[in-house]
């Protein structure tokens, strides 16, 4: 579901809106952090709400990745669009898997090499504020054209409630907590960082609540985190986050 930021983000070094090679920068990371930490070519990996843009894919590409990959998405169309690209880049046996994390995770392997992620918290604690038919017309309309009036009053009613969106806050944790204990992977990497759509059109909120969740994950498994080096190629390293086998 990683759209409602993806048209224009900032993830270093100067990326701004109408920049055709953004898609490949955040891949060019990915790889790097997948050569970095070996991951495993054959392997069975899970990746979390990429919605509908290729970004973790081209990672994966680039690196010779050729296993099994869930992908797990609860919007449809963003589900089809991914797997369409997915298709045509990598070798890999794709298992789409339409649905929240919540309903995912006991139909996931209970054994996996990695949990991958691009930019999923905010419209992870987004998705729980909204029906079915909502959260479809929310997130259809954020892939067809990036709308900040209905991302700006979503938040501040998801923002008139403290107590509730702390609630929510720590389900979202909550839930990465049972998916790391139902899939024991040997790695995890998470990333939050900063939406250029978000701080371009000053809704601070998706940004901050998100970085609030993928903290609580870093606490709840700080003993698991691994230093990565990515100050010459991210604005923020704290808004990565990479765990090696956090269930040891």
């Amino acid at each position: 579901m990683s759209n409602i930021a993806d048209t224009c983000e900032s993830v270093g070094l100067g990326y701004i809106p109408g920049n055709n090679n953004w898609k490949s920068y955040v891949g060019n990371i990915w790889y790097k952090i997948f050569s970095q930490y070996n991951l495993e070519k054959k392997g069975t990996l899970v990746e979390i709400a990429p919605g509908s843009v290729n970004k973790i894919g081209n990672g994966l590409k680039s690196y010779g990745f050729n296993g099994k990959l869930y992908v797990v998405e609860p919007n449809t169309k963003s589900l089809a669009t991914i797997q369409e690209q997915y298709s045509q880049i990598l070798p890999a046996c794709i298992r789409p898997i339409k649905a929240t994390l919540k309903k995912a995770i006991p139909i996931l392997p209970e054994k996996v090499h990695a949990i991958i992620a691009n930019h999923p918290l905010d419209d992870m604690i987004a998705g729980k504020y909204l029906d079915k038919i909502g959260f479809d017309e929310f997130f259809d309309d954020h892939y067809d054209s990036v709308s900040p009036d209905k991302t700006r009053e979503l938040w501040r009613r998801i923002e008139s409630d403290p107590s509730q969106l702390q609630a929510v806050k720590q389900e979202v944790s909550d839930e990465w907590n049972q998916l790391i204990e139902r899939t024991n992977p040997c790695l995890i990497i998470i990333s939050q960082y900063e939406s250029y759509f978000f701080r371009s059109n000053n809704i601070p909120s998706p940004d901050k609540h998100a970085f609030d969740v993928l903290n609580e994950i870093r606490i709840r498994y700080s003993n698991s985190e691994s230093n990565i080096c990515l100050e010459e190629y991210v604005e923020n390293p704290s808004r990565w986050l990479v765990l090696e086998n956090p269930l040891k």
